[in-house]
């Protein structure tokens, strides 16, 4: 079936702007020039600050919405966040006691990273047309979990682009909050657009 639609999921690096600004668009960014140059229709349901968990969830809940002529692209987030009930994301760098709590007890670096590999095989059987990758670079899953990364760095619909964490691949085309600017999210589009090419060619 011919693609019409490219629904892009991620946290706030499927976004463009600024930590702290409340700027964030998601137009110029690597989803919107994907979707131009592909000539689709474009939905960008990123949110800054999502965990992984928040990012399932919305693909999850958009179930209904998502049809077979979709394709859905997920740009998972750090594995460092967590999700908690009627909460925004648990992160490492927050003062709150639960965030404090969460990571000096409960936070195991192996099982997030789990997480994440079972969300994506998930999202892999019930979807028509899925296409995923790490912010953080295939280097930093291959070394937290070394027997689960073969299963999905041999999935075809893995657009692997980074060994390292992405918006360290462009020291100049960032911020100073470390969010890539228009030129560094025109860089990400470059490196997808060739990965994407060979999916869409595939299908």
């Amino acid at each position: 079936m011919e693609i019409k639609r490219l629904r892009v999921y991620s946290c706030s690096h499927g976004l463009l702007g600024q930590t702290g600004h409340n700027n964030w668009s998601t137009e110029n960014t690597w989803g919107y020039h994907l979707a131009k140059h592909f000539n689709l229709e474009y939905v960008n349901k990123s949110k800054a600050g999502y965990s992984n968990f928040h990012i399932f969830r919305t693909v999850y809940n958009d179930l209904p919405d998502i049809k077979n002529s979709d394709l859905v692209f997920v740009q998972w987030s750090h594995t460092n966040r967590s999700w908690a009930l009627d909460q925004p994301s648990v992160m490492p760098h927050n003062n709150d006691k639960l965030s404090k709590t969460f990571f000096k007890h409960l936070y195991i670096e192996l099982q997030e990273v789990n997480k994440v590999i079972g969300y994506t095989m998930i999202l892999d059987k019930i979807l028509n047309s899925f296409v995923f990758n790490f912010f953080e670079g295939d280097a930093f899953f291959k070394h937290h979990s070394p027997k689960t990364w073969p299963i999905i760095s041999s999935m075809p619909n893995y657009l692997n682009v980074n060994s390292i964490m992405m918006s360290h691949m462009f020291s100049e085309d960032k911020f100073p909050c470390m969010h890539l600017n228009e030129t560094g999210h025109h860089n990400v589009y470059k490196l997808y657009e060739k990965e994407l090419s060979k999916y869409l060619t595939s299908k």
